[in-house]
């Protein structure tokens, strides 16, 4: 699960140099894309049950708020355009937002790393008993499911296939099991 959530993240992450792209050449778009920029985040963490949701609910409300008066308190413009002062308004939101977002990946990538390292010994430990079968065309799922589950069988093993079970979803668990036997037969 965390897996999807910093791939959908770092998706939404990559469409902001385009919005950005459109500020820096005062694009009229500029604000009504950020609006819909932020919808569409804020759908996707809704769909997900993240709690940044809503925050990207706020963000968008103080967005919508531009045409309504609402300056961005952290915003300094000495301007009397409205729309330059909007403008300004709607980077700052989208500045926020996106510390928001890099965070959270960051701290997904943290909770991987964790795992990863127990991940890692966790395979050593069960390939000394039961080598890993070669990899099967596409798709991949039950190939994984076979080792992960032959990890269940072996004594040695048994308490950490436990635990890493327990600890992690379902899908995070087989993301790393692909990419660390993928590494491991890589070399």
């Amino acid at each position: 699960m965390l897996a999807l959530t910093r791939q959908k993240l770092l998706g939404h992450l990559a469409e902001l140099p385009i919005l950005i792209n459109l500020y820096q050449r005062r694009d009229p778009q500029f604000y009504e894309k950020s609006i819909v920029w932020l919808a569409s985040l804020e759908t996707s963490l809704l769909q997900m049950r993240h709690p940044l949701a809503g925050m990207a609910a706020t963000e968008r409300g103080k967005a919508l708020a531009i045409r309504d008066g609402y300056r961005d308190p952290d915003t300094v413009v000495d301007a009397t355009s409205r729309r330059k002062i909007s403008y300004a308004t709607t980077v700052a939101i989208l500045s926020r937002v996106e510390v928001a977002l890099l965070a959270e990946i960051a701290d997904i990538d943290a909770r991987f790393k964790q795992w990863r390292e127990k991940m890692a010994q966790f395979i050593a430990v069960a390939t000394n008993d039961h080598p890993i079968p070669l990899p099967p065309g596409e798709p991949r799922q039950a190939w994984l499911e076979q080792i992960w589950n032959s990890f269940h069988v072996t004594p040695e093993t048994r308490s950490m296939y436990q635990y890493l079970s327990t600890v992690m979803a379902r899908s995070d668990r087989f993301y790393l099991l692909e990419d660390l036997i993928e590494n491991l037969l890589d070399t």
